[in-house]
């Protein structure tokens, strides 16, 4: 399965959450590939992505799998 992933996605959900998922499904051969932006999927032979925000426009199918926020902070300096 080869997955294009958001990075901060990946750091703060996806990485605490893989070793169970990976010991339940043995035969399940993984590729995350972290990008920023989501590209051509299809072009870059992706099979899932993962990503924040409306889906690019196209022929993909598209699932929305949870909520979130996101908040923007930052120091005085």
């Amino acid at each position: 399965l080869r997955v294009n992933v958001d990075p901060f996605f990946s750091r703060t959900v996806l990485a605490s959450r893989l070793p169970d998922f990976l010991a339940h499904h043995p035969d399940l051969s993984l590729e995350l590939i972290m990008r920023d932006d989501v590209g051509d999927l299809v072009a870059d032979g992706f099979d899932l992505a993962v990503r924040f925000g409306p889906p690019p426009l196209g022929t993909l199918i598209a699932r929305k799998l949870l909520d979130t926020r996101i908040i923007t902070v930052a120091s005085p300096r």
